[in-house]
């Protein structure tokens, strides 16, 4: 019997598919922590009162993400 031989261009292959992989992992892990990191790290200072707050229009807590959409709806 005769055991298949691992090319080192197979090697390479796998190699860079792997690396590719992991690239593209962190590159979603990031994408995503930027995306939620803002928000959990908020505190409301208005005690959850969104009207006349001035920091509404950048806030992403969920409340005041309630409000803008139903002050979008009208």
């Amino acid at each position: 019997m005769t055991e298949p031989k691992f090319h080192r261009r197979d090697f390479f292959s796998m190699l860079l598919h792997r690396a590719a992989l992991a690239v593209l992992t962190i590159l979603g892990a990031v994408l995503v922590g930027k995306k939620r990191g803002p928000a959990l790290r908020q505190v409301c200072e208005n005690q959850g009162i969104c009207r006349g707050c001035s920091r509404f229009v950048d806030c992403g807590l969920p409340q005041a993400l309630s409000a803008k959409d139903v002050l979008t709806k009208r």
